[in-house]
Parts: structure tokens; sequence; C-alpha cells
């Protein structure tokens, strides 16, 4: 930007003047939260999957594109250990890739958890900034949410032993019509 002063001389002609060129840095400050780019995450999976499969992959990156932060990815309400974080990179340009697998708990339709929920199943994905590997108070959670396909693994089960029914002995034969 180039600025001009001025003297305020009454005299015609006999005003001075100069300029000058200011050069304004805006600095990046560490002010925005890490981004999901993309998500919403959301799948379905069967029940018994084996360990190790892949079920995301997943792109975050810091908020801030000035002077991005690292970043640690964690899994957070996963009551039942499903799933993990399988490999972690972290690329130049600040984005972080990671992909999220099934673990070694068998996954299971069954579980009061997911059985509750009519067969759905969610956890949360948390992106933290760190500063020299030190994770700060910066951080999102993102929601994934697994629908858990039933699969043919419980035989059928009676709830007691044994059954009493009466019929009577006049009971007539239905006819279909």
């Amino acid at each position: 930007m180039v600025i001009q002063a001025e003297d305020m001389s009454k005299e015609p002609g006999a005003r001075l003047s100069s300029t000058a060129t200011v050069i304004v840095e805006v600095q990046d400050i560490q002010d925005q939260l890490p981004v999901f780019l993309n998500a919403p995450y959301r799948t379905l999976i069967n029940e018994n999957s084996p360990a190790g499969m892949s079920v995301y992959t997943v792109l975050v990156r810091d908020g801030d594109t000035g002077q991005p932060r690292r970043l640690r990815l964690d899994l957070v309400d996963d009551p039942l250990g499903y799933f993990r974080i399988g490999s972690f990179r972290m690329e130049d340009d600040g984005v972080a890739t990671a992909s999220v697998v099934t673990s070694d708990v068998a996954i299971d339709r069954e579980a009061d958890e997911i059985l509750s929920r009519g067969g759905v199943y969610t956890f949360g994905l948390k992106a933290t900034e760190l500063v020299d590997g030190v994770p700060t108070d910066d951080f999102t959670i993102e929601r994934v949410t697994v629908v858990v396909m039933d699969v043919n693994d419980q035989a059928p089960r009676f709830d007691q032993d044994t059954y009493v029914v009466g019929v009577p002995e006049n009971l007539g034969a239905s006819k279909k019509k």
C-alpha cells in the first residue's frame, strides 16, 4: 500500500509531500479447529466381520491453513471396542489420512448396545491439534454411524424347557377356502 503525506502550507506551490510504501503482513493465528474433509461417516457392516477390515478412510486437517498444526486421531465413545485406527499418515500440506478398521473384538448385532438401537452403533472420531507432539485443547469430534447387518449366527431358542398346551378333543378341522 502507498501512503502519501502532505504538509498544510498555505503558500501556493509550496506544499511539500512524500510517499512511502507500507507492507502489511497478516499472520495466521491458531483459531480454527480441525476439519473432517470427507464427513459424514455412515456405513453398513456385517456382524462378525474379520479383524482389520477397513471401514473408512478419514481425511482431516487443521482448520488453520497458514501454518497448520500436526494432528492426532483417536476413537472416542466406542464402548464395545469394535473399531480402531489402522494406518495414520500426516502429509506436508497439513492433511492427515487415516483408516478406521475393525478390531479383534467380534461385532455382535445381538449385543444390547446395538440391538436396543435397531442395529445402529455409533462412536466418535476425535482430531486433536498437536504442539511439539503434545495434544492441545483444540479438537473436533465427528460422529460415526454404523448399521450392523445381522447374519444368521444364532440358533433359535425357547424361553423355557417345557410347554404344556391343551387341545379340546372336539376341536373341528379348519377349512381353507
